[in-house]
């Protein structure tokens, strides 16, 4: 049921709901850095605790990726658990507690993402149980305020739990170090003590009526309440049962459960979608406001939104090969046709790259029309526009990543994401302000923020959080779910953009005059690239020319094993100006690289200490690459050349151009005369999120925390319609030229599913 009924009728909502309460700008949560050691631990037993039969728990988590994450254990001081909460890799909430010699679980509690409910990626979610073993009337779990879909105690015991045991962590499990995962984590509760959460009142000690942390929760005297708020207070017990130790390295995260986020849905095959035949609340109308993110990426049609009513008229709203297409049609002919086409990767699929749009008309009146993607206003694609009104009472059907109007349910697509989607009858003038979209950072506004910005309520919003896509905090009520969606990625996080390469005709440029990159013996390069499958050759992702028909003074490559008969490998060689090599780094043979995921490259050299950090493997963050040579002469590199590219390497006009990529490459960097010791944490977290995922690098620099990069190419201001300006560069060397050189996916941990 909604979070409005959950918490009684005069209340609000926050997963969902027509007002909001106000909401923090600076995030509260601890962020753990993904295959690293860093988590939250006590090494003796907490005060005043004892086994016992009670046990009440509460706490956020966002979990980066798909994997086994621990959440919080108790455990025995040779390591063997006996209370352990947690989220494993198919989404499932999965906790249990056992006897203090662990003969004997005590209770075990499963909430299963594949029967509509568990612990999603890419969202914030709220569990919080109790329980008294004794009595099996006394046990509550609630995620987000709701019973889940889906829940089952395949253990319920009248035993006592061993509780009175020396080892706790948050975060990793002290046994088993491939359980640090990436994720966040904040308001940390735990005790044992039974509290009867059916009980409105007391849910609302832990979350908010609109779906924040709740306040005061250290007034509760639990053993455990950890705030987590930030990295250098993540130990800080606000309980009685004495101070943790947090172990570095720790992050405090960009999000946190306190602010408006953004979720999204990824609803992936033909069996999943949400449906809802319309009520008698309906209303006729010429006028419509429709707002969503999605993320898709499709040789057909995927059908993001369509509505029908009665003769026969409907609504589309669907994402096609090359473009998103709006129509309104009735009485066999089209009366609204919009098309605004997307970019679109070389194998003729849409990129996957998020977009949030907006829609505004009054059919009444041509000059009341608006279709907005990422902030821009589209007005050159308008291929019918009649003076209609459309009829959504009773009978009529809504339905988001499906066909309804036609039966069909396949929404055609391999990873169709829908966010934050916001319906209404009414017209909205979004030509003189946009609430959806927050144009000084460039990104959307959650649609949490917009109904409590507005004081309107529409009569759909769902924000689609994956444990329970279902809620409808708009007039018409909930809707019906076929399948379970998985999380996608929220709008509310800064989205990593990417150039797409296609191995024969695909650049970026800068030359054929002087490259004013200094030289030096130092430097710092960054870049996350995504080969594409099938290509043998060795492929440039970033190269220096001395001049016209030149040499290679500087390159970045990749070689893929295809190419090499055996594992791929990464290579950076540097050469000074008589062409001598001074600089050689090669991964080793351990490394298997992978099509169509994304690799992070980050390294520097002093002339003397060379670092090479490379993801692979399982791995989302980054570590020290194994080596098979590493080669570093104290020499000067002749980085200031005539000739710089991107892709491929570039030798000027007239030359032939080779070793060109294929695959995508977002997030280049590259800055002579500064070493960045990314042997230290703190360095890599300059450049990318503890989850792995690359930071807004301008932001970066404008906050301080970056040197400005003489090449920074992120890829995200051209224009949509021929991809100019897709080499805009804000470092200091000026803008690089597109040959032929597409936008590509955008860059996405969340779904990097290597194991």
């Amino acid at each position: 049921m909604p979070l409005l009924s959950t918490f009684g009728a005069a209340s609000v909502k926050g997963f969902g709901g027509g007002l909001f309460q106000s909401s923090a700008d600076v995030a509260e949560a601890v962020e753990f850095v993904a295959n690293s050691s860093g988590y939250i631990s006590r090494t003796s037993n907490l005060s005043g605790i004892s086994d016992g039969k009670n046990v009440l728990f509460s706490g956020w988590l966002y979990r980066g990726r798909v994997a086994t994450d621990t959440w919080f254990f108790i455990a025995t001081s040779t390591g063997s658990n006996r209370v352990y909460i947690s989220a494993d890799d198919s989404d499932k909430l999965y906790c249990y507690f056992m006897t203090s010699g662990g003969t004997e679980n005590v209770v075990v509690i499963e909430s299963r993402r594949t029967s509509g409910a568990g612990i999603p990626t890419g969202a914030w979610t709220h569990v919080m149980f109790s329980f008294n073993a004794a009595n099996s009337s006394q046990r509550h779990v609630y995620i987000n305020g709701e019973v889940p879909a889906h829940l089952s105690y395949s253990s319920y015991n009248n035993l006592d739990i061993g509780m009175a045991n020396p080892r706790f962590a948050l975060s990793g499990d002290i046994s088993e170090t491939d359980q640090y995962s990436a994720k966040r984590l904040a308001h940390v509760f735990f005790d044992d003590s039974y509290l009867d959460l059916s009980q409105s009142s007391n849910r609302a000690k832990f979350i908010t009526t609109d779906g924040f942390p709740a306040s005061g929760q250290s007034a509760l005297s639990p053993k455990v309440y950890l705030p987590l708020k930030a990295a250098d207070t993540a130990g800080d017990n606000l309980g009685t049962g004495g101070a943790f130790t947090a172990n570095q390295p720790l992050a405090t995260a960009e999000r946190g459960p306190n602010q408006y986020n953004s979720y999204a849905s990824l609803f992936g095959d033909s069996s999943r979608a949400l449906t809802r035949v319309n009520s008698s609340d309906s209303a006729s109308s010429k006028t419509i406001t429709l707002s969503c993110i999605i993320k898709g990426h499709t040789n057909s049609t995927a059908h993001i939104f369509n509505s029908s009513g009665p003769g026969g008229a409907y609504w589309y709203f669907d994402l096609m090969a090359d473009r998103l297409e709006i129509s309104a049609y009735a009485g066999g002919s089209y009366k609204l046709r919009w098309k605004y086409y997307t970019p679109t990767n070389f194998d003729s699929h849409s990129a996957i790259r998020e977009y949030s749009i907006q829609i505004s008309v009054n059919l009444a009146n041509s000059s009341q029309q608006h279709f907005i993607v990422n902030g821009e206003t589209n007005t050159t694609l308008t291929e019918a526009y009649v003076d209609t009104t459309f009829d959504w009472t009773a009978g009529g059907k809504f339905c988001i990543a499906a066909d309804h109007y036609s039966g069909s349910t396949s929404i055609q697509s391999d990873d169709l994401t829908v966010g934050d989607f916001y319906f209404d009858t009414t017209y909205t003038d979004l030509g003189s302000n946009n609430p959806f979209w927050d144009s000084d950072n460039n990104k959307s506004v959650s649609m949490k923020k917009v109904i409590a910005d507005t004081g309107t309520t529409p009569k759909i919003a769902l924000p689609l959080h994956p444990a329970n896509p279902s809620i409808n905090d708009g007039s018409f009520g909930g809707f019906t779910m076929s399948g379970a969606t998985r999380g996608g990625y929220g709008g509310s996080e800064h989205q990593v953009r990417s150039a797409s390469f296609n191995g024969t005709s695909a650049y970026l440029k800068r030359g054929d005059s002087a490259f004013t990159l200094t030289d030096s013996s130092s430097f710092t390069f960054a870049c996350a690239f995504k080969p594409y499958n099938g290509y043998q050759e060795q492929q440039t992702l970033f190269h220096c020319e001395t001049e016209v028909g030149g040499a290679t003074r500087f390159w970045v490559k990749f070689n893929s094993s295809s190419y090499l008969g055996g594992s791929g490998r990464i290579e950076v060689n540097g050469y000074d100006s008589s062409g001598v090599n001074k600089l050689e780094l090669v991964t080793g043979s351990n490394y298997s690289y992978s099509a169509d995921i994304w690799y992070t490259i980050l390294c520097s050299s002093n002339g003397s200490t060379a670092r090479l950090y490379v993801n692979a493997g399982n791995q989302n963050y980054p570590v020290a690459a194994s080596l098979a040579t590493n080669y570093v002469q104290n020499a000067t590199i002749k980085f200031n050349t005539d000739i710089c590219s991107v892709g491929a390497r570039y030798r000027g006009s007239g030359e032939t151009t080779t070793k060109k990529a294929k695959g995508d490459i977002a997030s280049v960097y590259m800055r002579t005369g500064v070493y960045t010791d990314f042997s230290q944490s703190s360095n890599i977290q300059k450049f990318l999120t503890p989850m792995g995922q690359f930071r807004n690098l301008k932001q970066q620099i404008d906050d301080g925390n970056l040197s400005n990069g003489m090449v920074l190419l992120e890829f995200n201001d051209f224009n949509i319609h021929n991809y100019s300006g897709l080499g805009k560069n804000t470092g200091a060397t000026g803008d690089f030229d597109r040959n032929a050189a597409r936008p590509g996916d955008d860059l996405d941990r969340l779904f990097q599913q290597i194991t």
